[in-house]
């Protein structure tokens, strides 16, 4: 277009303003179309293959057009995936994580030409078919060389913008935390006060703009890296689950317990000592046999396999009754849906029958133990059995008072988003959804074992 640029910007202005929604909707299509193609050129991906060694990067967040400057200096690890980053750049602002949030490379957040990094709601909502999960990005892919820039987005309504700036490497100490803070100016804009950027404007909503407690802040960050350097020692999905109570007290009690895991660490005890744990689950596969047992027309044991199980199972020995009825004796019941959930045993016309796996791990205590660590929590992906048992799991790994405190997971369940059918959680559903998992640890044999694999579960890094 030639000829003077305000004249020409004036006159398309004043065009769009006679248009009405379908007019605007084929003038956007036409524009789409200069240059000879309607679509979009590819994004290229802009990513680079992360540093052969792990390396402190020290970065300046800066807010977009804040005036005066509202930015931190944080020195962080080169290996650092962005899903962190996100974690450590809330706590040196002191945000709240109440928002969705992205980054992005080579352009703001929602620039066409930018390679986009999405937060796990922006991920299942598919709002950008050629965005990445933020999580399997680290930070060294996007920053390498002084002076390379990292887009990040927080709260699509206030649009909080900030650049990252990488302002120096160097080496990194594998002793050091994940993420320090060590500078800064001006305090950062509260939650949801309409995107505020100005002095004049933030001191409207704050008592004095240009306030900013380096110590605090380092603070605030220190605590929220420990939190991610616990958090990651363990399997993700508990990490997760985890994540969802940040608000609440139940945060901090779940964090000690997963130190107290994290340090005593992956006692994955000797052969003798797994065979002796998993003596009675052996023995109950055993009573099953190659050819399996038969069931009653209802699916139950037959009373003669009600009363051989409940002298094998340590859990029975204290359930009132004959103990010759399964659908009477519930530690038996549990225990026989337990094996199936795990994949050990199967019902097929009428008979209960071995699996492969449980096949393999009748006669083969390590076998049967791995197969018991990947099993573990019974549930499926992010349903309330699985979370239920997870920290069942979490509760007899740190072996700190009640082995099973009901009030306090159903607490704990509640903060993170579950509710009853019919209103608030009650610790009987949880009773209910960890029946299974507790079954398993319950009839382990010997002081400890039930402690020992829920700790090995709990330090699988991979979740189900």
């Amino acid at each position: 277009m030639d000829g003077d640029q305000d004249k020409l910007l004036t006159d398309f202005t004043g065009a769009l303003q006679g248009m009405g929604l379908e007019d605007l909707r084929g003038l956007a299509g036409q524009l789409l179309t200069i240059g000879g193609t309607a679509e979009p050129a590819a994004v290229p991906s802009r990513r680079r293959p992360p540093l052969a060694e792990v390396h402190e990067l020290v970065l300046r967040a800066e807010l977009v057009r804040s005036r005066p400057p509202i930015w931190r200096e944080l020195r962080v690890r080169s290996d650092l995936t962005l899903d962190l980053l996100h974690e450590v750049l809330q706590a040196a602002f002191g945000w709240t994580d109440s928002h969705l949030h992205r980054f992005s490379l080579g352009g703001d957040a929602f620039s066409r030409d930018a390679v986009q990094f999405l937060c796990p709601f922006d991920v299942e909502e598919g709002d950008d078919e050629d965005g990445v999960p933020a999580s399997q990005v680290r930070l060294d892919e996007t920053v390498q060389e002084v002076g390379d820039v990292l887009h990040y987005c927080y709260d699509y309504g206030d649009n909080w913008d900030l650049t990252l700036t990488l302002q120096a490497t160097g080496p990194f100490d594998p002793a050091a935390v994940l993420a320090v803070c060590t500078g800064g100016q001006r305090a950062a804009p509260p939650e949801d006060c309409g995107g505020l950027r100005t002095a004049a404007e933030l001191s409207e909503v704050l008592p004095d703009p240009a306030v900013f407690d380096l110590a605090e802040t380092a603070s605030a960050v220190a605590q929220r890296a420990e939190m991610l350097q616990v958090e990651s020692s363990i399997r993700t999905d508990l990490a997760r689950l985890i994540g969802r109570t940040r608000t609440s007290w139940v945060h901090e009690d779940l964090l000690n317990r997963v130190r107290l895991v994290a340090v005593r660490g992956p006692l994955d005890g000797l052969e003798s000592d797994r065979a002796h744990a998993l003596a009675p689950i052996s023995a109950f596969l055993e009573l099953v046999g190659e050819d399996g047992v038969p069931l009653t027309s209802a699916g139950y044991l037959k009373p003669e396999h009600v009363v051989a199980a409940s002298a094998l199972l340590p859990e029975v020995a204290a359930w009132i009754g004959k103990k010759n009825r399964e659908i009477d004796t519930m530690p038996v019941l549990w225990f026989r849906e337990a094996m199936q959930k795990a994949g050990l045993l199967r019902k097929s016309k009428g008979r209960l029958l071995l699996t492969k796996a449980g096949a393999s791990g009748r006669h083969d205590p390590e076998a049967l133990w791995r197969h018991l660590v990947a099993a573990l929590p019974v549930g499926k992906p992010d349903t309330f059995e699985l979370h239920a048992g997870l920290l069942a799991l979490l509760y007899t790994a740190a072996e700190v008072g009640d082995p099973f405190p009901a009030a306090s997971i159903t607490e704990a369940l509640a903060v993170a988003g579950w509710r009853g059918s019919h209103g608030p959680l009650r610790s009987a559903a949880v009773y209910r959804a960890t029946d299974h998992t507790r079954a398993v640890l319950e009839n382990l044999a010997g002081q400890g074992s039930a402690a020992l694999l829920a700790t090995v579960c709990l330090l699988q890094r991979s979740p189900r």
